[in-house]
């Protein structure tokens, strides 16, 4: 999704990925809402890998070339609002005590993806590339837990059990449960 090397004007390009990014980052704050951030998530991320693979057509015959910047366009409205998405998604996922090492840990391998990105790019099937792991990554999602009405874990104990059957914890439970494992692993 380089948009100085699709086709058409660089700046009317630039533009459309510009302008695509706010209205999608607002989109994603209903689909969150009704859908969950399982779902919203795995859908952003599988849709924009999908996308990315089917712009790989429209590249080979240069009479329908302004096909994949279409394609490209609405590929970086999802990869805006899935990147939206997951760095919330890694905050409900994690406990409190640990919760802003995740998301440092998170926001690290996400840029250190956007700096291999470039890189990638002289990859002869960079879009074959880049398109199955976006089908994988929306895969995967789907064995994460469902964070949507769901308290955040305050401990690892909870964030054990998140989208387990026993996400609902009564607080002497925690606390055995805690202790227990605190002796099991020596802490």
């Amino acid at each position: 999704m380089n948009a100085g090397r699709l086709p058409g004007s660089v700046f009317f390009n630039y533009m459309m990925f510009a302008a695509v990014d706010f209205p999608c980052r607002l989109l994603t704050i209903v689909v969150f809402a009704y859908m969950g951030r399982k779902y919203g998530n795995a859908m952003y991320i599988g849709c924009a890998g999908m996308l990315m693979l089917m712009c790989i057509p429209f590249l080979l015959n240069t009479d329908i070339e302004l096909g994949a910047t279409g394609l490209s366009v609405i590929g970086k409205g999802l990869v805006a609002s899935a990147f939206v998405g997951l760095y919330s998604f890694t905050a409900e996922l994690a406990p409190t005590s640990v919760r802003n090492v995740a998301l440092s840990f998170g926001s690290a391998c996400a840029r250190i993806g956007g700096m291999a990105a470039p890189v990638m790019c002289g990859l002869v099937f960079r879009r074959c590339f880049f398109g199955f792991f976006g089908l994988l990554a929306g895969f995967l999602v789907f064995c994460l837990p469902e964070t949507r009405g769901v308290t955040l874990p305050d401990s690892m104990v909870e964030a054990d059990k998140l989208g387990g059957k026993q996400s609902q914890l009564t607080v002497s439970s925690h606390k055995e449960e805690e202790t227990s494992i605190c002796e099991k692993y020596r802490l």
